[in-house]
């Protein structure tokens, strides 16, 4: 099975022979863009894992991080939310600042992580874990749940951005 793809044009003239994500990243000419069709950057999400990204670190705490601890913390934190890890260190929830400042403890303030990602996950699939959690980023963990760190919109993008278009080779 091979792992190039070649768009042909009228007479079985090759247009472009390479592997998915450079067609879809960086077209030949306007007649591969034209065939691909509108999204073809985000297309490259379903041939990117986690694996492939750098992940982000927000600050992490613990079920014994006191709530005011917690607050001074994220207040100082360039993220919005906080990952609360157990004594396993698999993340449990998110927290942030508002949900803080309206209750009296960690748990009562915490949003659970309902979806992990593990590194062979599709940027697809962290995209669409992102769009259903209160925090906007995806927590990712090894196969044994321990936190490895998080998925973000900003990550996803770089990624985007980073992508070769069209000259740039």
């Amino acid at each position: 099975m091979g792992d190039r793809i070649a768009i042909l044009r009228d007479q079985s003239e090759i247009a472009q022979l390479d592997v998915p994500e450079v067609i879809l990243t960086d077209p030949a000419d306007s007649f591969v863009e034209n065939f691909l069709g509108s999204g073809a950057i985000l297309k490259t999400l379903t041939l990117r894992r986690l694996r492939d990204i750098d992940l982000s670190h927000p600050l992490e705490i613990n079920r014994s991080t006191n709530r005011t601890d917690a607050l001074a913390q994220l207040h100082d934190s360039h993220f919005p939310y906080a990952v609360l890890l157990d004594d396993s260190r698999h993340p449990v929830a998110w927290v942030d600042e508002r949900a803080l400042n309206r209750s009296e403890s960690l748990d009562t303030a915490a949003s659970r992580i309902t979806v992990q990602l593990q590194p062979e996950d599709t940027l697809q699939d962290a995209l669409s874990s992102m769009l259903q959690s209160s925090a906007g980023m995806s927590a990712v963990v090894d196969s044994r749940g321990n936190y490895l760190g998080t998925c973000t919109i900003e990550s996803l993008a770089s990624m985007l951005i980073s992508q070769p278009t069209n000259g740039d080779q």
